[in-house]
């Protein structure tokens, strides 16, 4: 009898297609992380510009400023005079921009000693002289919940910033 050996052309087809979905599957997971550290570093970054520029504008001004963190921003306050008394009110040149305060929505941010809350008081206030309120924001992947990078306030500036894992070249 005359057997023949070898692969049949619908198996190898067959077995390429599972290749290449294997590595489709392993780029898509790939790229999908370094997408989400490069979205938390961007963000970490407005963040900064936003905080020196609020450290600026309290030493230039002798006024303090607060940063309020909620869940999905944060926006600067200054103190404000309203009929019956004095309060935070957010900055007016900030909320002409509101949309660069916002965290990514695949960020999950942690603020400690605080926590983000909806009331009108910054958690973090800044005096004149440049002291900060010492404070450590972790932001994470949302979906698996891997800590991504971390600023760490220790009372003055400049902030420590500490990427989870720096996947750049």
């Amino acid at each position: 009898m005359n057997q023949q050996r070898g692969f049949t052309l619908l198996e190898m087809m067959l077995v390429l297609a599972l290749v290449a979905i294997t590595a489709s599957v392993v780029l898509f997971t790939y790229g999908r992380e370094d997408v989400t550290n490069t979205r938390a570093r961007e963000t970490a970054a407005r963040f900064t510009a936003a905080l020196e520029l609020a450290i600026d504008r309290a030493t230039l001004s002798g006024q303090p400023v607060g940063i309020h963190f909620s869940d999905s921003a944060w926006r600067i306050m200054v103190p404000g005079k309203t009929p019956s008394a004095w309060r935070w009110v957010p900055l007016q040149e900030d909320a002409a921009d509101e949309s660069q305060n916002d965290w990514d929505e695949e960020l999950s941010i942690h603020l400690q000693p605080f926590k983000p809350d909806d009331s009108n008081q910054p958690q973090v206030v800044i005096l004149a002289d440049g002291q900060i309120t010492p404070f450590s924001l972790l932001m994470a992947n949302a979906g698996t919940g891997e800590p991504l990078l971390t600023l760490v306030c220790s009372g003055s500036w400049p902030l420590d910033q500490t990427l989870a894992r720096d996947t750049r070249p």
